[in-house]
């Protein structure tokens, strides 16, 4: 008995010793408004901010809103792009890349095809009435998922060229739209 008598004092001695446990208040977390999450995007821009140049007074959208800053029409607006570059990575799935040329010839994984005239213009009037050249907002953010498609989408016209980045979770109607029919072009 005495055996097990002097390790049950030593253990109740280092009981003893241990600190007392102090409880910790839970932290408080408030809600963040539609404007605070739009100042923040404003205060720490990254490089998925997708403005060609700031505008003043102008913050920008909630991620996965869209905003057209022009105050004037596009100047090239019903001109026939001349490409259009859409490429799809993530998802699980293989790689997606198609080419559009203004003359209707595309390629689809470096397999060639032809779109109507009219579906060029159907395109052309897509790329003016959601503004692509004016178009901002963040429809990136990091470290997401391989499992996200991610989007990129570039337009050719009079000489301008403009490149969207965008992923699935954070992209506003307009552009999802636009991404839907970019990726069914020559899809059997």
């Amino acid at each position: 008995m005495r055996r097990f008598a002097v390790p049950m004092l030593i253990l109740l001695a280092l009981a003893a010793c241990q600190p007392a446990e102090t409880p910790v208040p839970p932290p408080v977390v408030e809600e963040a408004t539609p404007e605070a999450a739009a100042t923040l995007a404003t205060v720490e821009p990254t490089l998925a901010v997708q403005q060609r140049e700031p505008i003043a007074g102008l913050s920008l959208p909630i991620p996965g809103t869209a905003v057209v800053a022009a105050a004037t029409e596009d100047p090239f607006a019903g001109i026939t792009f001349e490409r259009i570059l859409f490429k799809r990575t993530g998802g699980g799935s293989e790689p997606l890349t198609i080419e559009i040329l203004g003359d209707g010839s595309f390629t689809r994984n470096g397999a060639p095809g032809n779109i109507g005239a009219a579906q060029v213009q159907e395109l052309t009037g897509i790329v003016d009435r959601m503004a692509f050249f004016d178009l901002q907002g963040i429809f990136v953010a990091a470290g997401t998922s391989a499992e996200i498609y991610q989007y990129s989408i570039t337009v050719d016209r009079q000489g301008m060229s403009r490149t969207i980045d965008a992923q699935d979770g954070l992209i506003p109607p307009q552009l999802e739209a636009f991404i839907t029919i970019l990726a069914n072009i020559g899809a059997g």
